[in-house]
């Protein structure tokens, strides 16, 4: 159910009749906040990473057209904060932008790194126009891990060099990821994406992501007896606090689906990008990702 601020009553949240029913509301009230802190407040707190402007037309009898401004603020400038280190500075580029060199460009001063989060071509774009304007040069380059997926690689060249990232699966067979179970899949999905790609990309995390959740589902189904539409609550209920154990089925490592908000655990790997390849420089355990539930979902 999605609504306008209209919406926002807290007995419509607190009542909600079962775990399928999703609420999506445009916030009117200054809500009280998990683990403190008011909404609003720390809302504002974030660093605008852009504006944008929407030409809304006229309702005849209701209102003249007009203009609003959205602006999209930054949570991972918060994080940065706690660890101890500064935002001097945040931009923000539209989604599917194919020439992004006139926000890049209005990058300079005296910092240590920059922090991308892109995805898709959006990665390889502000790949190789920050390496032409110099910043990946001047600038130590990190960000989320999409950016220099497997995917990506062959169209970034050697303007990826040196880049560091996160990311929950690489294509490679080193440190925790040199398996059995993670060749198997590795050499499998490779034969497969060569069919639908003659230039034969590596398998990404989205390739193993979705299927390490096709086999979580077999699990739940099989768990729970399921049988069709009827059985939709006994399934959710199964894969609440799934443990999956690294397999054929779970190459990428162990993994839990946490029961109170439905929030996986997995572990992750900072790497670097050397000689145009992944290399796993740090290992992530699961464990240390937990982090308390900001919601639980409500009893059936």
């Amino acid at each position: 159910m999605i609504d306008d601020r209209e919406g926002d009553i807290y007995e419509k949240w607190a009542r909600l009749p079962d775990r399928r029913t999703h609420l999506l509301s445009r916030a009117c009230r200054d809500r009280a906040i998990a683990g403190g802190g008011r909404l609003f407040a720390t809302m504002a707190a974030f660093p605008e990473q852009h504006r944008f402007t929407l030409d809304l037309p006229a309702r005849p009898g209701k209102r003249q057209a007009r203009q609003a401004r959205l602006s999209v603020r930054d949570a991972y400038a918060d994080q940065i904060r706690k660890v101890g280190g500064e935002v001097v500075g945040t931009t923000g580029i539209p989604l599917g932008t194919a020439d992004m060199t006139p926000a890049l460009s209005k990058i300079s001063g005296n910092f240590d790194g920059l922090l991308g989060i892109f995805f898709g071509t959006d990665g390889v774009t502000v790949g190789n126009q920050a390496y032409d304007l110099g910043l990946t040069g001047k600038y130590k380059w990190a960000g989320d891990g999409a950016i220099a997926e497997s995917t990506n690689l062959p169209a970034l060249g050697n303007k990826i060099e040196g880049f560091v990232g996160i990311n929950r699966y690489l294509p490679v067979l080193e440190g925790p990821l040199n398996t059995a179970a993670n060749k198997k899949f590795l050499e499998e999905a490779s034969v497969r994406l060569k069919k639908i790609d003659s230039s034969g990309p590596l398998p990404d995390r989205f390739v193993q992501s979705n299927y390490e959740a096709m086999n979580a589902l077999k699990l739940g189904m099989e768990k729970s007896g399921f049988r069709g539409r009827e059985d939709t609550m006994k399934l959710i209920e199964a894969l609440e606090g799934l443990e999956m154990k690294e397999g054929d089925d779970f190459p990428q490592g162990d993994k839990v689906l946490r029961k109170e908000d439905h929030q996986a655990f997995v572990r992750e790997f900072i790497f670097e990008i050397n000689g145009g390849k992944h290399r796993i420089v740090e290992t992530v355990e699961k464990e240390k990702t937990f982090f308390p539930p900001a919601c639980k979902f409500a009893a059936a």
